[in-house]
């Protein structure tokens, strides 16, 4: 998105001996591994409405990084408990938006919105059945109280949901956007490895 007018996180540029990382990065700045991060991110974009800006919202930016993700963006409320990411704040774009008014922008640069919920009135569609496009950004919402039919109506693509076997109705949003997330990369496996990473050469 071309619009980073409001920051959450930002990069550790000139830091480093970072942790929680992968080997060829772990004698690297900070600086040096967002560069490589960057030009291998995918067109992906995490949204999540941040109501209470609780420990899972952290945890979507640090599954944002697992899967190199382009950005994610907050809705609402600034606050975040970045325990949750284990310092993988450092390595993403984590942006804010007080409303949702910028997912018009999305369309326009031809991204197709998706919201992750299992809502039966909205007939979802199983996201592993699901063809996704490369430029995708998928809306999770608040951990109890789900998304808004406002926002629902916003988005220009079919509910997706994730199947379940178990009692539970639902997992909580840092586990959505985990499987969200590997099923697009399943989807797209060559996306990532489109830029070859200057850093990971000799990892196996």
């Amino acid at each position: 998105m071309t619009l980073k007018k409001n920051p959450v996180g930002s990069y550790g540029y000139g830091q480093g001996s970072p942790k929680n990382v992968v080997d060829a990065y772990r004698d690297k700045l900070i600086s040096e591994i967002c560069q490589d991060l960057d030009v291998r991110r995918s067109e992906t974009i995490v949204i999540c409405m941040n109501l209470t800006g609780d420990f899972n919202k952290a945890s979507v930016i640090r599954a944002a990084n697992a899967f190199l993700a382009k950005e994610v963006i907050l809705v609402g409320k600034r606050r975040l408990d970045r325990r949750g990411a284990v310092g993988t704040h450092h390595y993403e774009h984590i942006l804010h938006e007080p409303d949702t008014s910028f997912f018009e922008e999305l369309k326009q640069e031809g991204y197709t919105i998706f919201p992750i919920d299992n809502v039966k009135e909205y007939e979802p569609k199983r996201i592993d059945n699901y063809k996704l496009p490369l430029k995708c950004a998928f809306v999770f919402g608040e951990e109890l109280l789900g998304l808004s039919d406002e926002v629902i109506s916003q988005c220009n693509a079919p509910m997706l949901y994730i199947p379940q076997y178990g009692s539970v109705r639902s997992i909580n949003v840092a586990q959505a956007a985990a499987i969200t997330l590997y099923e697009y990369t399943r989807q797209h496996p060559d996306v990532q490895s489109a830029a070859p990473s200057t850093l990971l050469a000799d990892e196996s």
